[in-house]
């Protein structure tokens, strides 16, 4: 797992957590909650209160993941991913404060 500060000047966010993976056999114990709840208390540490989430497309489980979280979607891309060209979604956080973190 991986997080940056950075800005969208076009959608005021300023954090991105870059990356985050899970084994199948880890998901739904809510250790990706507690992934993201480390994120988001490190970027409220720093005064950072808005944050990005890029996710591709076909990742169905991420996708669902992040809008359960309460992700709202924001922008689209298109980028290279092991040597294919895949469909990213941008999903957001404006207040770090509503996100759904247990």
């Amino acid at each position: 797992m991986f997080s940056k500060v950075f800005f969208v000047s076009s959608l005021s966010i300023y954090g991105e957590l870059y990356s985050l993976y899970l084994l199948k056999e880890c998901r739904g114990l809510g250790m990706g909650r507690q992934l993201v709840s480390a994120v988001v208390n490190h970027f409220k540490e720093r005064g950072i209160r808005s944050m990005l989430v890029w996710v591709m497309e076909q990742n169905e489980s991420g996708v669902g993941f992040y809008k359960r979280m309460g992700g709202k979607e924001y922008i689209r891309r298109t980028s290279e991913f092991g040597g294919s060209v895949v469909d990213d979604v941008a999903y957001g956080w404006k207040d770090l404060s509503v996100l759904c973190v247990e």
